[in-house]
Parts: C-alpha cells; sequence; structure tokens
C-alpha cells in the first residue's frame, strides 16, 4: 500500500473515533516515526506509543474499547512501517511527507512531533547534533513555527536533514566525509568533489554538495561545461557515458541561480522524444522545468519559438509553459503574457487532435495547459475546454467537467510552482540513490499475490499520491 493510501485510511479513521480519542493527526505520526526510524538505537513500541496521544508530560489515556485501540495500533504500525522504508536502515521507497500533498497536515506538526520523538533517547542524539547542529536546525525551526522563511524553502530543508540524518546513521555518509577530510590539498578535495558530483552511485552525494558551496566559481565552470556537451551533442548512444552527473548539475546551477546554464538547457528542448526521455525521465516536468524557471532571469521570450514548434515534443513543450509560468509566478510578475500564448498553444493543439482522432489518447499538452490556465483564472480557457470536453478532445479522466467548472486551484500551482532552492531537496529523494543489497544472479522474489488496496488506476489518469503527474509518469512508472 503506498503512503498516500496509509495516510487516508489513518486520517478516515481518526475522524470515526471520538474527539477525546483520537491519536496525533498524519503529519504529527509521520514526523514521530520519523524520529523512530533514524533513532542512532531502536526505540520500543512501548515507549513511543504513549506520545500518540499528545507530548505533554501526561498525555491524556484515549477512551476506546479493544477493537477500536487494535485499528489505531494496527494504523499506526502501517505508517511506522512506511516511514522505515523511507528513513530505515533498509531504504526502499522516496521520503514524501504527508505535508507535500495533504493540506490539512502541516509541516510544523511533522516537526513538533520529530522533536518529540528525539527527546525520548535524547542522549543518544546527543554527540551528532554536537557534531552536526545543522542537520538540526530545519527541524527545530519548523516547530517553532518561525516566520519569514518561504514555506518551501523550510519543508526542502526539512527534507535534505532528514536524507542526511538517514545516510549518515544508516548508510555510508560519515565515510564519504572522512574521505573529504583525509585529502591532503585543495586540489586533491577539489578534484575529489566533482568526481562525486559528475560520477555518481548509488547514493547521493551530500558531503560533495556541501562542499562545492564553498566552491561554487570552480565548481560551477565545471558543471556548466556538462550542460554545454551535453546540449551540443545529442546522440542517444553517448548518453550513458557522457550526461552522468547532468541531472545534479542542473540542479546545483540552479540553486545558485547561475543564469548561464539556461541556453544549455533551453537548447536541449530541440531534442527528440527519446533523448529527452532518456536524459530526463520523470523529472521533465519537475526538474528540468524548475531549472529553466530558476536561471532564466526574465528572458522568458526565448521559450516562445520551442513552445509554438510543433516538432518539439509534447511534454517538453509542457516543461517549457510551465518554467515560464513558474518564474512569473515566483517574480511576482504579469500572467498575462503567458496565459495568451498558452491559449494559443491550446488552440492549436485542438485543431491537431481534431485532425488526427486517432491520436486523442495523447492529449496531454492540452489538458495540462488548460489545467494551469484554469487555475490562474483564464475564463477564456474555461469556455474553450467546455467546448474541447463535449468534443472529446481530453483523455480519460485527464480534465472531467467538474475540474473546468470548478475554480482553479492555486493553491496547488504555487506548491509545483517554485525555484530550485536545494539541489538535495530536489533530487536526493531519487530511487536511483537507494542502496539495495545485491542479490545473487539466480535469485528470484517469491511470487506473492496480488491485494488492490483501492480502485484501480488507469495509467493516464492522475497519479493517485497528489504529484499532478500521471500515473504511467509517477508511480505506476513501475
Amino acid at each position: 500500500m503506498m503512503m498516500f493510501d496509509v495516510v487516508q485510511a489513518y486520517e478516515a479513521l481518526r475522524e470515526r473515533l471520538p474527539q477525546a480519542s483520537r491519536p496525533i493527526n498524519a503529519a504529527a505520526l509521520q514526523g514521530l516515526m520519523a524520529a523512530m526510524a533514524l533513532a542512532p538505537m531502536m526505540v520500543m513500541p512501548s515507549v513511543w506509543s504513549p506520545l500518540l496521544w499528545g507530548f505533554g508530560a501526561d498525555p491524556a489515556q484515549p477512551e476506546l474499547d479493544e477493537a477500536q485501540f487494535n485499528q489505531v495500533m494496527g494504523a499506526v504500525m502501517q505508517v511506522h512501517n512506511g516511514m522505515q522504508a523511507m528513513l530505515g536502515p533498509q531504504r526502499e521507497t522516496h521520503l514524501r511527507p504527508c505535508y507535500n500533498y495533504q493540506k490539512a497536515c502541516s509541516l510544523q506538526d511533522f516537526c513538533v512531533a520529530f522533536e518529540a520523538g528525539r527527546r525520548l533517547r535524547a542522549a543518544q542524539w546527543a554527540e551528532l547534533e554536537r557534531i552536526h547542529p545543522a542537520w538540526f536546525e530545519p527541524m527545530a525551526r519548523a516547530a517553532h513555527g518561525e516566520e519569514g522563511t518561504d514555506p518551501r524553502v523550510l519543508a526542502d530543508s526539512v527534507e535534505v536533514s532528514l536524507m542526511r540524518l538517514q545516510q549518515h546513521i544508516h548508510g555510508r555518509g560519515a565515510d564519504e566525509a572522512a574521505s573529504l577530510l583525509a585529502l591532503g590539498s585543495e586540489a586533491q578535495r577539489l578534484e575529489w568533489v566533482l568526481d562525486r558530483l559528475l560520477n555518481l552511485d548509488n547514493q547521493f552525494p551530500f558531503a560533495a554538495v556541501e562542499a562545492a558551496r564553498t566552491r561554487k566559481p570552480e565548481v560551477a565552470e565545471v558543471l556548466l561545461q556538462r550542460l554545454q556537451k551535453l546540449a551540443a551533442d545529442p546522440e542517444l548512444d553517448d548518453i550513458d557515458s557522457s550526461a552522468n552527473g547532468h541531472d545534479l548539475a542542473a540542479a546545483l546551477l540552479a540553486e545558485w541561480r547561475d543564469a548561464r546554464a539556461f541556453e544549455p538547457l533551453l537548447a536541449m528542448a530541440s531534442f527528440s522524444e527519446p533523448v529527452m526521455e532518456e536524459l530526463w525521465g520523470d523529472s521533465l516536468p519537475t526538474l528540468y522545468m524548475r531549472a529553466l524557471a530558476s536561471t532564466c532571469n526574465g528572458r522568458q521570450e526565448l521559450m516562445r519559438q520551442p513552445i509554438l514548434n510543433p516538432l518539439t515534443p509534447a511534454y517538453t513543450r509542457t516543461s517549457l509553459l510551465q518554467a515560464w509560468l513558474t518564474h512569473l509566478l515566483v517574480e511576482r510578475l504579469s500572467t498575462a503574457p503567458w496565459e495568451a500564448l498558452a491559449l494559443e498553444v491550446c488552440a492549436g493543439e485542438a485543431m491537431r487532435l481534431r485532425s488526427q482522432p486517432e491520436r486523442r489518447r495523447n492529449s496531454a499538452l492540452l489538458s495540462l495547459t488548460v489545467q494551469d490556465l484554469l487555475s490562474v483564472g483564464n475564463e477564456a480557457a474555461r469556455q474553450q475546454a467546455l467546448q474541447w470536453h463535449a468534443e472529446g478532445l481530453f483523455e480519460r479522466f485527464s480534465l472531467t467537467m467538474e475540474d473546468i467548472e470548478q475554480a482553479g486551484d492555486a493553491s496547488e500551482l504555487q506548491r509545483q510552482c517554485h525555484y530550485i532552492y536545494s539541489a538535495e531537496g530536489e533530487i536526493a529523494w531519487w530511487a536511483c540513490y537507494f542502496e539495495h543489497e545485491e542479490q545473487p544472479e539466480d535469485w528470484e522474489p517469491e511470487p506473492a499475490p496480488i491485494v488492490r488496496s483501492g480502485p484501480k488506476v488507469g495509467r493516464n489518469e492522475p497519479c493517485p499520491c497528489g504529484s499532478g503527474r500521471k500515473y504511467k509518469k509517477c508511480h505506476g512508472a513501475n
């Protein structure tokens, strides 16, 4: 069962319980279980279970019968197991706290509970906190409800700290830092940093990224050359050898707002769909889009030509449009020029779909762009969308009549449309950075019956995790 489903089931159970007997909310439960997953030594359920009903000195005991109590503990253990899979010694999936996709869940609740969980074994955490205080600062700031900080920046900082702790406590993060410190000269350290950034393995190079920030001019020059080389040589056969590290290069240059990265990134928009798929995969509408927006520096008009070019792959055009919109929203500029361009793109795409009925299953450019237009309150797009829906131009479930008639979800758009504030926060959670034990060549998993936890999700339907992407491009990719 996906964590999204586990959180939904837990919150539904809470709502059915008497108000006075409800356990902590899903965000707080995830925060508490994050502290348990990262604890330097195992904490038994008998120690942490009293915190399920509050973090005061004497939490109120629940008035639940045996069946209700067992239901609560069953739901709690599912969240516990999910957080172990995200942050425990045998990390199996990426970190995705519920405050990222559940409006009722807050970062503050998560961090208050995380800090309460750490206090259960304060002595065990003390030495690590003394050596690396910066890893604990974001959680403390969020727990105290610090004002004046961009919530997205603070959330990124919290998630980076959690992943950094996971690697240090359960991975080989301490070895990485020791390797850097053991090098004698500054030239050797720079060489080590660049090697770790551009020749990635199955663990995110946190130590190298931290060191890169102290050597920004030299490192940025090398990362930029990597992107420029890739932009000049889009041969698919050579991608595996020449493109390694391009995603981290893009993320770091975007974090540093290095405007020089915009041109090679934009040049990649001319690549064919197979090449872009190989290079960016599922990160096309996230990392690639945000890297463009972060390095745009007011040059959004340069994206107009590839956006209007029908030969540009549909998902690339969508990412370019979203990069343009993201830049306008972050910089608090008028979206009117973007809206006019987006309507022009939609009109052309609708014409194409009418003339090629057999290709209506591939209407992502139209449906995603209309969703963004609705989110910024464009009434002309709403009227056109009603007509296009009646003509059957949208893929099934990609944009329903209810979506069109309801007011656009500006909060969801704001959540998606932001710059890259931290390279680690953008990509360190990717599955390629998980460490897995190698299995023997003749090993095969034992077959297990497939049990569906909810209604079947079509490959072209929105992913139930709330990412905004299609299921086949998100949790259904594998």
